[in-house]
């Protein structure tokens, strides 16, 4: 009798075992390996203003980075259009963001070449190209100039004013005010140039 009881007791503990084993829930296969339908984005912003982001692609977002802020976003997985504008300048162009990218904006002017060689990141400076230039007022009068090229400019001098400025780089129509008369003439900024005023001609 001790014997059947004995028996009867292993073979429940057994067909007790194998009902634990059964109901435990079996691992997801893949749940650790599957990639996120967002991607990290960090985005450094170094000049003296606001960086402007905008991006148009699987969604829309648009953000503001202010100066000497660095931020993260959460965003859709996918390749992007792009318009960045910073240091008074805009750009455009296309963006992968099937991986974890930082965007850096060093100060205007400068470039983070040191930082572009971690994966991932992208020197803004690259695409925003701005450069330091010299104007002076050799006109007779105050002058009023308005330069229009990769970005537009309004500028007043008063008479024999030297200002140093970092603009857009590339080519400018300019027009000046001054001494009574407007003027128009063609201006390349490009590192270290001035553009002298004078009177516009009558």
């Amino acid at each position: 009798m001790k014997n059947r009881l004995l028996h009867l007791i292993i073979l429940l503990g057994v067909v007790a075992a194998l009902l634990t084993t059964a109901a435990a829930p079996s691992p997801v296969r893949g749940s650790v390996t599957a990639r996120s339908d967002l991607v990290r984005l960090t985005v450094e912003n170094r000049s003296s203003g606001s960086l402007f982001v905008w991006l148009t692609g699987p969604a829309v977002y648009y953000f503001e980075v202010k100066s000497g802020e660095t931020e993260l976003f959460a965003v859709s997985r996918g390749e992007y259009s792009y318009r960045f504008r910073a240091c008074g300048d805009t750009v455009s162009g296309t963006l992968d963001l099937s991986i974890q990218r930082k965007l850096v904006m060093p100060v205007c002017g400068g470039r983070a070449t040191s930082e572009t060689k971690a994966t991932g990141t992208v020197d803004v400076s690259s695409q925003i190209k701005i450069v330091k230039v010299s104007v002076e007022n050799d006109a007779s009068t105050r002058a009023l100039v308005i330069m229009t090229g990769p970005t537009t400019y309004v500028f007043t001098f008063e008479r024999d004013e030297e200002k140093d400025y970092t603009i857009a780089k590339g080519d400018y129509t300019v027009q000046v005010f001054a001494c009574g008369r407007v003027g128009t003439r063609n201006f390349s900024a490009f590192k270290g140039k001035t553009l002298v005023l004078t009177c516009p001609k009558p």
